[in-house]
């Protein structure tokens, strides 16, 4: 009965989990499109990743630090946790949307 009980408990806290990080990419994804839609069509897949993961980093910490202060239970490694899933799916969803974007040309600039 003890092994049901605790397999409850981890399902709940998953579900918990899982509607914070959608939260969190909901509201974090207009912020992250606004910093990164100009530069970021700019440069190739690569480079777009990490600038989007840079670009992201703040504000999906920002709406993390909201939604703990939300749910006093959220312990450490659930914030973590959905940091990590937030961050790959706002990149993910920001670097679709880039490649559906009109493309932008680099400008070069003479030495």
């Amino acid at each position: 009965m003890n092994f049901l009980w605790n397999w409850m408990a981890g399902f709940r806290r998953h579900s918990r989990i899982v509607a914070i990080t959608d939260r969190v990419v909901a509201r974090s994804l207009p912020a992250v499109w606004q910093r990164v839609s100009v530069r970021g069509a700019t440069m190739s897949l690569a480079e777009s990743y990490g600038y989007i993961r840079a670009r992201a980093a703040s504000e999906i910490l920002r709406e993390v630090n909201i939604a703990a202060g939300a749910d006093k239970t959220l312990r450490a490694v659930d914030r973590a946790r959905i940091v990590q899933r937030a961050t790959e799916r706002v990149v993910r969803q920001t670097l679709a949307d880039l490649r559906r974007a009109p493309r932008r040309r680099r400008l070069r600039r003479a030495a």
